[in-house]
């Protein structure tokens, strides 16, 4: 074997492997993280394939609840790029919260959707039923609008063999 590939093999593939290691466990410890500020609930237990990940945890009621970060699902490009949100669903997949965690989009785009009383449309739903825009912010909020319905569908169908 050639010295190069021996070194290769022995040595920086293995340090690669620990890398891809850490970055995966700094990926759970992020999304735990912001699991945690969003549901307000410090006990999340983290179900994890591939680069899907959902947060389970239960309210002080004693209800079950999921949380997912829609990148994790789909990637909707609205007027300048990609909204990342944290849903919160029920057991039986129904909306009781949506969050934007951050956005590629306008600024202002962004800030209008979050002012405006907008992501309060979203709490209920459970796959069917049409949404709002925001007036000069339209793209974006069609893009979150897609977000929700898609990610929603996914994760539902997800949460139904949890």
């Amino acid at each position: 074997m050639r010295p190069l590939v021996a070194t290769f093999l022995a040595v920086i593939l293995p340090v690669s492997m620990l890398i891809g290691q850490a970055e995966q466990s700094s990926d759970a410890d992020e999304f735990l993280a912001v699991a945690q500020r969003c549901t307000g609930s410090s006990r999340i237990e983290v179900l994890s394939c591939e680069h899907t990940r959902i947060g389970v945890f239960s309210t002080d009621e004693g209800r079950r609840r999921y949380f997912v970060q829609s990148n994790d699902y789909v990637q909707v490009a609205g007027y300048n790029g990609i909204t990342n949100l944290g849903i919160i669903l029920d057991a039986d997949g129904v909306v009781v919260s949506v969050r934007i965690l951050d956005s590629e989009d306008t600024r202002s785009f962004v800030k209008r959707l979050k002012t405006s009383g907008y992501l309060k449309q979203f709490t209920g739903y459970g796959g069917s039923g049409e949404f709002e825009t925001v007036t000069g912010a339209t793209v974006t909020s069609q893009a979150v609008n897609e977000t929700v319905q898609r990610t929603v569908a996914f994760v539902g169908q997800l949460i139904e063999t949890l």
